[in-house]
């Protein structure tokens, strides 16, 4: 039987966590969540 990973969740918690830390101060929730995306590479710069 397979074991189940959740590496993949636990890493993109870990990511957005580091982004939040070097983002503190972002006046819109928006701008947060682009940087997110920006840096998974889901979308272009």
């Amino acid at each position: 039987m397979a074991s189940v990973n959740d590496g993949i969740i636990e890493g993109m918690n870990n990511l957005i966590k580091c982004i939040k830390r070097i983002a503190f101060g972002y006046r819109r929730f928006d701008h947060f969540i682009s940087r997110i995306f920006l840096i998974k590479g889901m979308i272009k710069g």
